[in-house]
């Protein structure tokens, strides 16, 4: 008994993959020159991949499904009068506490804390609205 193995010639990996999505010559100096639409969709996939990632690990969650089962607020500061993300904190419904995700950790991956909250309000999850004397109980 003899036991042949061909190559799949439609066999491609995984840098094929990601510069025929950009296009065959991919980005230069962060000008697309492949299809615009791919590329947008390829960078969103990427940035809800790294949101996905920082809940995970912050939150300890084995799958990113149970992102969907999460309650989160906002806290904001003003800078030269504008309003601007201070952190995040997340739970997952049935804890009592909250856990922080503060702007320095949004930022070091690039993303934008609007980004953030949007990825949030995209899974449906709770926003929640704190009193001043829950508030200073849980910082």
């Amino acid at each position: 008994m003899t036991i042949s193995i061909k190559k799949n010639k439609n066999y491609q990996n995984s840098y094929g993959k990601l510069f025929k999505t950009m296009g065959i010559t991919g980005t230069l100096l962060g000008t697309p020159l492949g299809d615009n639409d791919k590329t947008n969709q390829l960078f969103e996939e990427i940035v809800k991949e790294t949101i996905q990632r920082i809940i995970c690990d912050k939150l300890l969650l084995i799958s990113p499904r149970a992102i969907k089962r999460l309650d989160y607020f906002p806290t904001y500061f003003l800078e030269n009068g504008q309003k601007k993300i201070k952190s995040i904190r997340v739970k997952k419904r049935v804890w009592k506490s909250f856990v922080e995700i503060s702007s320095e950790d949004i930022k070091k991956s690039g993303i934008k804390g609007e980004e953030f909250i949007n990825f949030l309000k995209n899974k449906r999850c709770r926003k929640v609205k704190i009193d001043n004397d829950k508030f200073e109980n849980i910082i």
